[in-house]
């Protein structure tokens, strides 16, 4: 057992790693024991490939307004630390876009990943309720660990390469591309 006393920030951030690996690697096992089963050709696939063009149209919007949003913030604060002759945070302003690429990055694969699935979903829901459900509940979850896992990363990455000062405008990126896509 390590004390509190000898755990140091090192220690910490290979704790965060090794974790933050796992929880990508249990992702993609998730992912490949739900993903083996083979995909139906059927009614249910047609309506997965229209949920998916509708859910990729709806994606190419909010992205782009979410890069918007994002590049007239940076203009706006840069225009204002000019007014008030404050200085102007650069590498804020970068965490703030690494954070709002991340979710950017990892809500466009658990698009593609999404209607995919959900013939899958459905012909495993016909055998009986509790096996759709176990089927529909390993999928969501091994999307979530990834979403989560790349997550930690983009934040490791910030807090790895500019310093703990930037942790800040890593998570308001992150919360403005959610505000969008909610």
């Amino acid at each position: 057992m390590i004390s509190f006393q000898t755990i140091t920030f090192d220690s910490v951030t290979v704790i965060v790693i090794l974790s933050t690996c796992f929880i990508l690697l249990s992702s993609g096992v998730l992912f490949y024991i739900h993903n083996k089963k083979k995909r139906p050709k059927n009614l249910a696939s047609q309506i997965s490939s229209l949920t998916h063009d509708g859910l990729l149209s709806f994606l190419k919007r909010v992205f782009s307004s979410i890069l918007q949003t994002i590049i007239y913030t940076t203009l706006v604060l840069l225009l204002f630390s000019n007014i008030f002759k404050t200085p102007f945070s650069w590498i804020q302003i970068v965490s703030f876009f690494i954070g709002g690429s991340i979710m950017i990055i990892s809500i466009l694969v658990s698009a593609f990943m999404g209607p995919k699935l959900i013939p899958k979903v459905i012909q495993s829901s016909k055998q009986s309720c509790a096996e759709g459900l176990r089927y529909s509940f390993g999928l969501s979850s091994s999307v979530s660990f990834f979403m989560v896992g790349f997550m930690i990363m983009g934040l490791l990455f910030c807090y790895l390469c500019f310093g703990i000062d930037t942790i800040i405008g890593y998570g308001l990126g992150l919360i403005l591309s959610g505000f969008f896509l909610t």
